[in-house]
């Protein structure tokens, strides 16, 4: 049995789309944590500075712990903004899959189209010949 190359490149292309949607599903999920840890740094920076401005006691204490939450913010945010490109990456490679897949699907239609445009045509140049077969046999018995 002859295999078709174009639906052998189409569920290729439907495999990678669905490692690249798995892909782009987790670059999501890091995403979002990423988010979440730099809203808790944050805020526990804020909370840093606001001590050190109130309690004057201990400013050294305070003004050194907000000066390393805003080392640990800064880090989540840098690591936050490196996994956006690697999400905007993934974004890119599935929507280029889907654009892959679209074109084999369109080819295959198209090839489907054809095959069935020659089936018809094969078919009425028999019929055409039956026809005149027919005809000759009934003008000449």
């Amino acid at each position: 049995m002859k295999r078709d190359p174009l639906a052998i490149l189409a569920r290729l292309e439907r495999q990678t789309l669905d490692a690249r949607r798995g892909a782009m599903v987790e670059a999501q999920g890091r995403q979002d944590r990423l988010r979440g840890r730099a809203a808790r740094d944050k805020a526990a920076w804020s909370e840093a500075v606001e001590q050190a401005v109130t309690a004057e006691a201990e400013l050294d204490l305070w003004g050194a712990l907000s000066r390393g939450t805003r080392h640990v913010l800064d880090r989540a945010l840098a690591e936050r903004d490196a996994q956006a490109t690697e999400l905007a990456e993934a974004r890119a490679a599935l929507q280029a899959s889907l654009v892959e897949l679209k074109r084999l699907d369109v080819l295959t239609e198209r090839r489907r189209q054809r095959d069935h445009a020659a089936r018809a045509l094969r078919e009425r140049i028999e019929l055409d010949d039956l026809a005149i077969l027919r005809h000759r046999r009934e003008k000449g018995g």
